[in-house]
């Protein structure tokens, strides 16, 4: 189940964008919201604007980030990802990192995933991971980081409740973090390399299973055998729609 995405510096988008499906105050038609893990979330959503207005960037952001956690790696000769544009916002004096966002439930787990990724202008080869983060939060609404990561270091969180969401012994985690340290690649995400790994399948295969079998991005209706097709044409897209009943086991 989608709960927020969030996303920056991505084609006409400067400033952090977020789509929220999270419930507001208002409680007519509450019975046909969607109740999970405390949580109040709409079944949909409808993005609605001018033609050239930006709908269509947005859904290419969310193609951009499930491809790039699926794939691992955001090398321009990767086969998945070379159609996609990667390219930040032109109209800026310093090269800022594109930003991707997401918070899910899937399997009783609510998670929260993010990375930068810093893309020159107008140079495909040219891309370098800033950051990158994996979280948890409880159905109280508390966050643990699992592990967070800068330009040049990955830091496992080694706090009782983080080893037991990664069941893994402390000691022995400061000896797998100093080795992955030591061997770095900022064109490869974390979690989709040595995290899932040597860390945690578990929960990477909770990410992965979320991108790749529940996030569903719907830019039109077109229907096979009860199975909503991802497409992304050449083509203006009029409107788009993110249906969290989907997400939901459609």
């Amino acid at each position: 189940m989608l709960i927020d995405y969030r996303f920056s510096n991505f084609r006409s988008f400067k400033r952090e964008s977020s789509l929220s499906m999270e419930a507001g105050r208002q409680t007519t038609l509450n019975e046909n919201l969607i109740r999970d893990y405390n949580l109040r979330t709409v079944p949909s959503a409808v993005i609605y604007g001018a033609n050239a207005s930006g709908k269509s960037n947005i859904i290419m952001s969310l193609a951009v980030m499930k491809e790039i956690v699926l794939t691992g790696s955001i090398e321009p000769n990767v086969p998945n990802l070379s159609h996609l544009e990667l390219y930040p916002f032109v109209y800026q004096d310093n090269i800022e990192p594109m930003k991707f966002e997401i918070d899910f439930v899937q399997n009783n787990k609510r998670l929260v995933f993010g990375f930068e990724i810093k893309v020159s202008t107008f140079k495909k080869e040219t891309r370098k991971i800033e950051s990158e983060f994996l979280a948890y939060i409880d159905k109280s609404k508390k966050k643990t980081y699992i592990y967070t990561r800068d330009e040049n270091t990955i830091e496992i969180n080694k706090s009782k409740k983080a080893l037991s969401l990664i069941d893994f012994d402390k000691d022995l985690l400061k000896e797998f973090e100093k080795k992955i340290n030591e061997n770095i690649d900022d064109s490869e995400l974390f979690l989709s390399r040595a995290f899932k790994s040597t860390i945690s399948n578990e929960l990477a295969d909770i990410v992965f299973d979320f991108f790749k079998e529940k996030l569903v991005v719907v830019s039109d209706f077109t229907l096979k055998k009860t199975n909503l097709i991802f497409s992304l044409e050449d083509k203006p897209i009029q409107d788009a729609l993110l249906w969290n009943k989907v997400l939901d086991g459609f």
